[in-house]
């Protein structure tokens, strides 16, 4: 919580946080987004999510690749893999699949379908 108030009071773009920070940041709006796709998801209600300003990836707006340091989304698609991957027990592995795996899964497909790597 502290990481994130002291982010908030820093006036840095995202390039310019270290990987501590945007790990930090990008779990921080990884909650918020999918928590807000929850509720419109509520009552079996379908729904479009688009990420339409650039900055979430600013190369891919270009046709660029995009990295965990210059992309939001590629930051959170990094932090959820990473967080899985390095889990210490098989119950931490399975509270975070059955959380996240569908947003990473939908994530992954945004740079998927265009061919940018991850």
């Amino acid at each position: 919580m502290s990481e994130m108030l002291n982010l908030n009071c820093t006036a840095f773009s995202f390039q310019q946080l270290t990987e501590q920070e945007r790990n930090t940041l990008c779990w921080t709006q990884l909650v918020s987004i999918w928590q807000i796709i929850g509720r419109l998801l509520q009552g079996n209600v379908p729904a479009r999510v688009y990420f339409i300003d650039a900055k979430f990836a600013p190369q891919l707006a270009y046709g660029l690749p995009d990295s965990e340091a210059t992309s939001l989304l590629v930051g959170i698609i990094k932090a959820l893999r990473s967080s899985r991957d390095d889990a210490e027990h098989a119950y931490e592995r399975t509270l975070l699949r059955s959380l996240y795996d569908i947003f990473l899964e939908k994530l992954e497909n945004i740079f998927r379908n265009s061919n940018n790597e991850l």
